[in-house]
């Protein structure tokens, strides 16, 4: 399987997970097709989230040593 068949197939479980539907409800034409009419908003949710969970990592590692050092004063007082 290659790269983009990975990113199809992770963006399926996604898009199920979201609508809490079962890969086999994409069968049906009617909920495929629903799907499909939402799918640019559905992309742009999940590359955002993708994106915030990176800035979020930089944003927690950023302040780490400030953690850190108020759990320190913690537990000398």
């Amino acid at each position: 399987m290659d790269k983009n068949e990975k990113v199809a197939m992770s963006h399926i479980a996604d898009y199920c997970a979201y609508y809490s539907i079962t890969n086999e409800a994409l069968n049906d034409s009617e909920i495929f097709n629903s799907i499909l009419s939402h799918k640019k908003t559905m992309d742009e949710l999940i590359d955002g989230y993708s994106e915030m969970g990176q800035l979020n990592s930089e944003i927690c590692n950023d302040f780490k040593g400030s953690e850190d050092e108020v759990l320190l004063h913690l537990q000398i007082m």
